[in-house]
């Protein structure tokens, strides 16, 4: 049976061997990151961040990508669609309202 755990053990310690000052590098800049976020959401009165987020989610409810690209694409339709029945109809030279 092959030992998978020792090989991964051994891996991993060649790791942190050999990239030490990496890794203690990529700890610090992420734990800096989250300072700095957790600095920015402390500043912020909890009222308003609650305003803000609903205000974000309430946005994203009403003005989705996808009631966006179907808005276009009736008018669109509506637009065109009228168009091509005209000249279908061979009314193209007619005032649109008789």
């Amino acid at each position: 049976m092959i030992n998978i755990g020792q090989y991964i053990e051994t891996a991993i310690n060649w790791l942190t061997e050999h990239f030490a000052s990496f890794f203690d590098a990529l700890s610090m800049g992420i734990g800096g990151f989250i300072d700095g976020f957790q600095h920015v959401l402390f500043g912020i009165p909890f009222y308003i961040t609650i305003a803000v987020l609903a205000a974000l989610a309430w946005f994203k409810s009403v003005s989705s990508h996808d009631d966006i690209v179907l808005h276009v694409k009736l008018k669109f339709q509506n637009i065109f669609g009228k168009e091509a029945k005209r000249r279908k109809a061979g009314l193209e030279d007619l005032p649109e309202r008789i």
